[in-house]
């Protein structure tokens, strides 16, 4: 009798929980449908049509966009409603909004590794960490980070020497995100890193592992589900990687805490002595806490960085005249002693080239999508949008939106003459680095890092395309109608950064030093 009236409860208990899934799906359904967007097949709604290749995701995302006139649709992934914006006016809303400072389920497939660090963290916790973060970032820290840049800086040039001498097209992706991953790890931990020669470390498997895995989940039906994931391989590949990784970063945090109770201090302090250092809430932070940080940093400051750079190679190996332009500020600046080390004083010079970087950013932005997770009720374009909805600010397409950049195609640095300086909607044309409350707080220093490596290149390096006579190379893949100039034009693909699929193909020629 007791078995049947638990069972009857069960069953009572389940039917309810359906019938206010299906309320909340039908109520939803007649939201979204106000909103424009392509026709979602049965439960698994629009993934197909998006495609399930990391090639095929942003020409279809661009593609939608050109098609609703960049302006906001929806799309809907098994019971997942999510809106896409592409507009300046539209993004300028949500991200000012403190209302839209979460993000939820996209960003789900990062938590196993950075867990409630800085990136993937709301609300309170979010605000508490973003303080921790602020010494970090002062001058005299930069101008640590910025010598081991430089010191690094030194030995990608070096690689890209040997590159040079045999004059053949190589691929200069690979090699930037090695360099940015050496730059990072020393940053974070004070520890010296050396992927750029292939030296063996745990800390440097457990990254990439990590980094293949979210990047595997992104695009896969299966393992997109939790329960299903844990069935497959990558997650034994995951679980392995985050201990080997919590492994070594605990290791690093107790040999540095010997140092610093030593009074042994660093001539560069790393991020982690910050974090030792940090309160929360009175107390020092727990081991999780900075493992969870520090993992942050790393991701934050490798990837994005690496996918900038590497654009910025291709936009200059296809613009010679503007490549000319960056070198004859460079030689400007540094006059007779060329190869001089590129302190705060010769970066903040280097106008020029911010432009070009800018403007490499609005065609192939690091991070081609920012999303956000409302917690109340938004209005987008007259549609009330009800709570615990997906918006995706897609970065990648603003760019190509003839409303607000003439000639989107046209590769042109002086369009953001005055990006310092401007406000309303102006500010929320090219937003890479985001905007508002959550706008990345390490945006300066990504910009001296993104400006001292790429000058360090231009000092040393005349930069080509693959082979000669090749076109600008910029394809408006909004278009359905588009191909590509050339064979070696990037395949583009979203694996959590920008990427290309087939590498950044360039040759390199040695300047001659100035006399």
């Amino acid at each position: 009798m007791f078995l049947l009236a638990l069972a009857i409860l069960l069953a009572t208990i389940l039917v309810v929980k359906g019938v206010r899934i299906f309320n909340y799906i039908d109520h939803m359904a007649g939201i979204m449908e106000m909103i424009p967007g392509p026709t979602p097949y049965p439960f698994v709604g629009n993934i197909f049509q998006f495609g399930l290749k990391p090639a095929e995701y942003p020409k279809k995302i661009l593609q939608y966009c050109r098609k609703y006139d960049f302006h906001g649709y929806r799309s809907l992934v098994f019971l997942q409603y999510h809106i896409m914006l592409s507009d300046p006016a539209e993004i300028q809303n949500m991200l000012s909004s403190s209302s839209l400072l979460y993000k939820e389920h996209l960003y789900s497939f990062l938590r196993p590794w950075l867990g409630d660090g800085l990136l993937t963290s709301s609300g309170a916790r979010w605000l508490k960490h973003q303080k921790i973060y602020a010494p970090a970032f002062e001058r005299s820290a930069i101008e640590g980070y910025l010598r081991v840049v430089h010191r690094t800086g030194e030995r990608f040039v070096e690689k890209l020497r040997q590159q040079s001498e045999s004059s053949k097209p190589f691929d200069a992706q690979e090699l930037v995100a090695k360099c940015t991953l050496d730059i990072v790890c020393e940053n974070a931990t004070g520890r010296a890193s050396n992927s750029l020669n292939d030296e063996p470390s745990d800390l440097h498997s457990a990254i990439k592992d990590l980094c293949d895995v979210v990047q595997e989940r992104t695009f896969s039906i299966v393992k997109r589900c939790d329960a299903l994931f844990r069935l497959s391989p990558y997650y034994l590949k995951q679980h392995r990687a985050l201990q080997m990784l919590r492994r070594e970063i605990k290791q690093t945090i107790a040999q540095r805490k010997l140092e610093l109770s030593a009074n042994k201090v660093s001539q560069n302090k790393p991020f982690m002595d910050v974090l030792l250092s940090a309160k929360l809430d009175g107390s020092a932070l727990k081991d999780r806490d900075i493992i969870e940080e520090l993992s942050t940093f790393i991701f934050t400051g490798h990837d994005p960085v690496a996918s900038a750079i590497s654009f910025t190679i291709y936009t200059l190996s296809r613009h010679p005249e503007i490549q000319q332009q960056a070198f004859d500020e460079q030689q400007r600046i540094f006059g007779q002693d060329i190869f001089a080390e590129a302190d705060i004083a010769r970066l903040e010079q280097m106008h020029y080239l911010e432009l070009v970087i800018r403007e490499t950013m609005r065609l192939y932005p690091a991070v081609p999508l920012i999303a956000r997770t409302n917690r109340k009720s938004i209005d987008i374009n007259g549609t009330k949008v009800a709570k615990r909805t997906t918006v995706i600010m897609c970065l990648i397409a603003m760019g190509y939106n003839e409303r607000y950049f003439d000639e989107p195609c046209v590769f042109r640095p002086e369009r953001f003459e005055k990006a310092n300086t401007n406000s309303g909607i102006e500010a929320f044309k090219s937003v890479p680095f985001s905007a508002g409350p959550r706008r990345c707080i390490a945006e300066k220093f990504a910009m001296y890092q993104l400006q001292a490596l790429l000058s360090l290149l231009l000092r040393h390096f005349e930069i080509l395309p693959a082979v000669d006579g090749l076109p600008p190379g910029i394809n408006d893949h909004t278009r359905v109608d588009c191909v590509p100039q050339s064979e070696y034009d990037p395949v583009l693909n979203i694996r959590v950064t920008l990427k290309s699929e087939n590498g950044i193909q360039i040759r390199l020629k040695q300047r001659v030093a100035a006399q």
